[in-house]
């Protein structure tokens, strides 16, 4: 219910709305793994790689799998986003960059990569840890699958 205004700026003192004891990790890079968590428990939290997303304004989104906008497809996972729903042709993201980007500020990524995986080849950008790997190997279109998640233990605070 709070709605996102995004800006780069000095984060300030808030108060927050709600707050979660844990989290859930799903399954690597398992398409029927996210489908179940978003069927039973609802929208998941999941990384993308998303540096080929500032032109899409609708349709269903392949460019990751299909070489990027400019013929090099790019897999570095760098983009917190949320997935709330699926159909058996796409996975229905809610994006945060406003309503005015995409489709009223989603994408529908495609399902037709679900069984593929790819190659991120700058973990550092995006969820790698130290010691960071050289690769690391995602699924999905724009690496969706590889670290999707949601929380737990969630109240009001």
């Amino acid at each position: 219910d709070v709605p996102y205004k995004g800006r780069d700026e000095t984060c300030t003192k808030y108060t927050a709305a709600v707050k979660a004891t844990g989290y859930v990790k799903n399954p690597v890079n398992d398409y029927k793994a996210l489908e179940t968590a978003l069927a039973t428990v609802g929208p998941q939290s999941i990384t993308v790689a998303a540096a080929s997303w500032q032109l899409y304004g609708g349709g269903t989104f392949n460019r990751c799998s299909k070489g990027g906008i400019f013929g090099h497809g790019d897999n570095t996972l760098d983009h917190g986003v949320q997935a709330v729903g699926y159909t058996s042709e796409y996975w229905i993201v809610r994006n945060s960059w406003g309503k005015g980007w995409g489709i009223d500020g989603y994408i529908h990524l495609s399902r037709e990569a679900d069984n593929k995986t790819f190659v991120d080849k700058h973990p550092a950008d995006g969820v790698a840890c130290k010691p960071l790997p050289k690769t690391q190997t995602v699924g999905g279109e724009c690496g969706m699958l590889f670290d999707t998640s949601y929380p737990t233990g969630v109240a009001a605070a």
